[in-house]
């Protein structure tokens, strides 16, 4: 079966989710849906997945950066590795690049910037109204400790087109309230 990129969603998360942050998928920021989003109450960061187009990526991600302190572009370790030679690009902007493993693990390839570029009533605007998610919620964040989740977890992104709500309880939180709300 190939690749798609919901299937980076899982291990990108969960990698998240280890390090304290709470992950949100399908999250509007500047007008574009940031497929992930991962926040805990000082920082956001906005992560793009894809499998092949690392230019409309780098776009997506600077984008983010007005709303977000860091952003990342999430892709698999074989494209990461053609990716690399221009490696620059993701440096002048200060976007991060994680690459996924085909075991599910993921890496740090370039470190992203905490941003110049954000809009602080965007930025403060978007930290509103995912701590206000947050705190909705009832289930408790466990103890920081998946990296790569269970097998039988199924990560199901929302088409940026369509209206479906995401469906995965397992490793990402509800996003459906932020949806479409955070694009200015």
């Amino acid at each position: 079966m190939p690749l798609r990129e919901r299937d980076l969603a899982g291990p990108v998360a969960g990698h998240f989710t280890s390090l304290g942050y709470r992950v949100f998928a399908e999250v509007g920021i500047a007008g574009r849906y940031a497929d992930l989003l991962a926040y805990r109450p000082k920082e956001i960061v906005a992560i793009e997945l894809k499998l092949e187009d690392w230019k409309g990526a780098l776009r997506q991600g600077m984008a983010y950066q007005l709303g977000a302190d860091r952003a990342f572009v999430a892709m698999p370790l074989a494209r990461v590795q053609d990716v690399w030679r221009r490696r620059d690009a993701f440096e002048r902007e200060g976007i991060g690049l994680l690459a996924i493993d085909p075991l599910g693990r993921v890496r740090r390839v370039l470190p992203a910037e905490f941003q110049n570029r954000q809009f602080p009533p965007m930025r403060d605007r978007l930290q509103g109204l995912l701590q206000e998610a947050v705190n909705m919620l009832t289930v408790p964040l466990g103890p920081p400790t998946l990296t790569v989740p269970p097998e039988d977890v199924e990560v199901e992104l929302v088409d940026h087109e369509g209206a479906e709500a995401h469906k995965d309880p397992h490793v990402l939180e509800p996003a459906a309230q932020l949806v479409g709300v955070l694009s200015w």
